[in-house]
Order: structure tokens, then C-alpha cells, then sequence
């Protein structure tokens, strides 16, 4: 975890419902905005669940609100990305994360539904998708990807495995 950039992609393992996956975000540390932005900002741009709500918003916290207990912080894990995948440069990352939190706290949930056609969807649109839009420039994640398999073909898989065994 030491070492951490802001712009980097950052990983932690998490248990949801019983099934391995990973939560992600992006490490803006402390910055002040080239824009003349007076606020200092430190930690992470992700996706959080607001327990009360039962709403996932996307939030700006520090690295322990990131992890949800201080003591994970030494568990969080950098996405390395070769060198194709390396031309957003740090601050530019940084400012597309910090944008999607101010925009999402103008505007809620519907911004994303305007830009990117949907909200929050954990096969869809989930904190990975986030990530990587702003790391990359567009959404991905692996994670969801096999969950919409698993959703759109699970019947099929089934069949298949009770054929094999």
C-alpha cells in the first residue's frame, strides 16, 4: 500500500454476501485543484453504500472510509496498467474523479443515468466501471462482466456442469 500516487487505480479485497470481489477507487491524495479550487482534498474517489439509505453514492473519503476499518489500509492493492494503458496522465485521472464526485453531488445519480445512460448497477456500472472511466477514459470492469455472464447464461452453465458431474 505505501507508495500510493494520486491517479492510481486502487483495489480491496471485500466479502459481499459470501462471494470474493474486489472494491475500487481512485487515489487522489492531497491536491489542490489546478483550477484555483481553495479546499485541500485528500483520499479516494469511489463508490460508497450509504447504509441508512441502502443508496450507493459516489463519494470523496480518506483511505480508512475506503477500506471501511483502518486497519485494512496496508491491504489496498495499486491496478497496474502496461504502458498502453498509462497515457491519462495522474492529474488528469485525478481531476476526472474529483469531477464525477462534485457532479455527483450536484446532481445525484441521474447525472450518470444522463452520461452514461444508467446508474449504479453492480453488473453494469459498479465502483470498478468507475475506476477505470477515469483511469482509462472508459468503463470496464472484469468483475461485472462475469456477473452478467453468470446472470445471462447461468441456467446453461448449470445444465452443463450437472452433465459434467
Amino acid at each position: 500500500m505505501m507508495g500510493l500516487e494520486p491517479g492510481d487505480h486502487i483495489k480491496i479485497p471485500i466479502n459481499f454476501k459470501g462471494n470474493p470481489f474486489t472494491h475500487h477507487g481512485i487515489y487522489v491524495g492531497d491536491y489542490y485543484l489546478e483550477d484555483g479550487t481553495p479546499h485541500k482534498v485528500d483520499g479516494v474517489v469511489h463508490f460508497e453504500k450509504q447504509h441508512t439509505l441502502g443508496e450507493v453514492k459516489i463519494k470523496h473519503t480518506d483511505l480508512e472510509g475506503f477500506c471501511k476499518y483502518p486497519e485494512r489500509v496496508n491491504e489496498i492493492e495499486v491496478v497496474n496498467y502496461n504502458s498502453y494503458f498509462s497515457k491519462i496522465e495522474r492529474m488528469k485521472v485525478v481531476e476526472n474523479a474529483l469531477k464525477c464526485a462534485q457532479k455527483y453531488e450536484s446532481y445525484g445519480n441521474n447525472i450518470f443515468k444522463k452520461i452514461f445512460g444508467l446508474g449504479y448497477n453492480i453488473a453494469t456500472f459498479n465502483c470498478e466501471h468507475l475506476a477505470t472511466q477515469c483511469r482509462l477514459g472508459y468503463a470496464q470492469s472484469s468483475q461485472g462482466d462475469l456477473l452478467q455472464t453468470i446472470l445471462f447464461y447461468g441456467p446453461e452453465i448449470q445444465k452443463a456442469l450437472q452433465k459434467m458431474y
